[in-house]
């Protein structure tokens, strides 16, 4: 369990939906967020959980009922940012084996980056 002194509690519920390649149905997505700030804000977690039944669902899609994860990050003394990343989630419905495994593969990477690049604006 990670422990922060919270300066700063900010809560939001996402919505998200996600295009899978032909034959896979796409999905949605709805999840709570908890973002918590120290007092000298140089360490956050971002706790991330599924609400499956928050909105209705859509019929042309498969809606992800499981879910979880956070980001812990931590800027160090020389002021560089150290960053845990985990997330959890059950995608529902059928997935061919090589698209499971190629979201494994590459989604952490893409989402490092994505960060990374959101941090330098």
């Amino acid at each position: 369990m990670i422990a922060i002194n919270a300066d700063e509690i900010i809560f939001d519920i996402h919505y998200i939906q996600t295009k899978g390649p032909f034959p896979v149905k796409d999905r949605d997505s709805v999840f709570e967020q908890y973002t918590v700030i120290d007092k000298d804000g140089k360490h956050a977690l971002v706790t991330l959980i599924a609400l499956p039944d928050y909105i209705p669902e859509y019929s042309e899609m498969v809606r992800i009922r499981k879910g979880s994860g956070f980001w812990d990050l931590e800027e160090d003394s020389e002021g560089n940012v150290h960053v845990i990343y985990q997330f959890q989630p059950d995608p529902a419905g059928e997935i061919p084996s090589w698209l499971a495994n190629s979201f494994v593969e590459t989604h952490p990477y893409k989402t490092l980056n994505n960060l990374k690049r959101r941090l330098a604006k």
